[in-house]
């Protein structure tokens, strides 16, 4: 009666233990637990390493002034261009400030044709431009995948500039009144400074001997600080500074400091007029300065 149960399988044997697991489920069941995990999801981002960097161009010429920026139809006069070129680097609500104030910069050298200061802010600062060209053009690239142009900071955003920023429309409108400010604005500036200087306006001779210690003195303001932030990441420089003395005073102790040989200042995505006081370029004691230094 009991044989059925007490037969005895031999290694020749076909039948499995009534416990064991069937190989062909073991075998999945030990491929499920070794599968490797999935990949961690990724940002799509290049990293500054991998993305394409080349060399800048000159901007390609722009006919006329645009239509659907502002209220006013083209073609523009030269102050309302540079009021729109203001407004649009006050506007910007994403990517980095610094870069917004570095590619300011970069967009004034590109206006001078100084292509190679250019190219030596944006290696300074690792920002990179896939097709060399720094605008966002009307065209086409010339994949055909889109409009070309464009830059990219060094975590991989992308800084979309459109190319009236950066180039002069050919149909800008000279104001005669303008005209005149350029053609004397660099007496004009020296006697304002000289007027500031000796606290009296126009002086004598005889003023200007007398007491001249006391006026220098006075000139040159208070003494105050100014943090200065170096694109080469050296970390920030507090220059001593005399208020009322031109911020040339600045870059030129800069230059002394980090023993390099051409900078540019920068406040406000504006480049800093050096002969100028920091005060009326809009400076404050709480406010940076940025530094690109220029490789000659």
């Amino acid at each position: 009666m009991g044989c059925c149960h007490s037969r005895v399988q031999g290694p020749d044997s076909d039948v499995d233990p009534p416990d064991a697991v069937p190989r062909q489920s073991q075998s999945a069941n030990q491929n499920q637990s070794i599968s490797p995990p999935r990949a961690t999801p990724r940002s799509g981002l290049p990293t500054s390493s991998t993305r394409p960097n080349q060399p800048l161009r000159a901007p390609s010429p722009l006919a006329r002034s645009p239509k659907n920026v502002s209220n006013v139809l083209p073609p523009w006069t030269r102050s309302h261009l540079e009021k729109e070129r203001q407004i649009f680097f006050e506007t910007r609500v994403s990517g980095n400030l610094e870069v917004w104030t570095t590619l300011g910069q970069v967009c004034l050298l590109l206006r001078q044709n100084n292509l190679p200061d250019a190219q030596a802010i944006l290696d300074a600062t690792n920002i990179s431009c896939p097709n060399g060209r720094f605008a966002r053009g009307r065209g086409r690239s010339r994949d055909g995948r889109g409009k070309g142009g464009g830059v990219y900071d060094a975590q991989g955003l992308l800084y979309d500039i459109p190319d009236w920023v950066v180039v002069d429309p050919a149909d800008i409108i000279e104001e005669e009144h303008e005209k005149e400010i350029d053609a004397g604005s660099d007496g004009a500036e020296d006697e304002v400074y000289e007027d500031k200087r000796d606290g009296i306006g126009p002086a004598s001779p005889g003023k200007e001997d007398k007491g001249k210690g006391r006026a220098d003195e006075v000139d040159m303001g208070e003494k105050v600080k100014v943090r200065c932030r170096l694109s080469t990441s050296q970390g920030d420089l507090l220059v001593d500074y005399w208020s009322r003395q031109p911020a040339r005073y600045v870059a030129e102790r800069i230059k002394e400091m980090t023993g390099q040989g051409k900078v540019k200042l920068m406040f406000m995505g504006k480049v800093v007029d050096e002969g100028k006081p920091l005060g009326e370029c809009g400076w404050t004691g709480n406010h940076i300065v940025s530094v690109f230094v220029l490789n000659e």
